[in-house]
């Protein structure tokens, strides 16, 4: 009489474990991918309401809001960071609070990415003739972690290396806005 065992040969284990770790790093990636997608939607709703925030400034007090320190740069331009990693840029955009715009603590910093990020960045510049842009303006910066920011929004200082964001390779990957006094 042969002797039969019921049950799963190591073969067998191995390659139910196999297909189950597959499963799981496709679940991993999906999740990742949707956490990602998740953030860059919360930023550029962010963005809006920053943006909101200055044209409500400029209407109460005439013009948009000096930054209050320079502690990034991307390209050839200082901005100022907001990052809820950075105790400082708890400062972010500062006058926007406190002019009475925004409530304490109103004005959205980012907090996911790590302080060395220039995630969101603000500044107010002038420009002459920069992609046919003269004048005052406030102009606010965001970077994305995925390939979801808006595209084509840039409205001054188009192929000006000085301003490389929201241009060609790196457009999906961030958004920048000039707001004109």
């Amino acid at each position: 009489m042969k002797n039969l065992k019921k049950g799963f040969t190591l073969v067998e284990m191995l390659i139910v474990i196999a297909i189950i770790a597959i499963l799981v790093m496709f679940i991993v990636v999906s999740i990742r991918e949707s956490q990602i997608r998740s953030r860059d939607a919360r930023r550029i709703a962010e963005v809006n309401q920053i943006g909101k925030a200055l044209q409500a400034y400029k209407s109460a007090i005439g013009n948009y809001p000096n930054p209050t320190r320079s502690d990034c740069s991307v390209g050839a331009i200082s901005w100022e960071r907001g990052n809820m990693a950075d105790p400082v840029a708890n400062n972010f955009i500062q006058p926007l609070v406190l002019d009475g715009i925004v409530a304490a603590g109103g004005v959205p910093k980012e907090k996911s990415l790590p302080i060395s990020a220039c995630t969101y960045g603000y500044t107010h510049v002038e420009l002459s003739n920069c992609g046919g842009c003269n004048g005052s303006y406030g102009v606010l910066y965001a970077k994305c972690e995925g390939n979801t920011c808006p595209t084509g929004e840039k409205t001054c200082c188009k192929g000006d290396p000085a301003w490389p964001q929201g241009e060609s390779a790196t457009d999906n990957g961030d958004m920048i806005y000039f707001f004109k006094e």
